[in-house]
């Protein structure tokens, strides 16, 4: 059981690590690429987006922890 909760709780850190990481760079990653402003723009957008993955690997964790898992995919 140790295992398993060193292994959750290495996962949401890294899921979090990846989204700040994302989040805060979404507006670097469109300027490597040689395209209009529109698409960037929009490019920034998706990886903001794909940034908030934060909230569900969070919840996720929490439900786990709760022991609700199972319970609310199923439902």
């Amino acid at each position: 059981m140790d295992e398993f909760r060193k292994l959750t709780a290495f996962s949401v850190a890294l899921n979090v690590l990846m989204g700040v990481a994302l989040a805060g760079l979404s507006g670097l990653f469109p300027l490597l690429h040689a395209t209009t402003d529109q698409v960037r723009q929009l490019a920034t957008k998706f990886i903001i987006v794909q940034g908030t993955e934060l909230i569900k690997c969070v919840l996720g964790f929490i439900m786990i922890k709760r022991g609700t898992w199972m319970q609310q995919i199923i439902v």
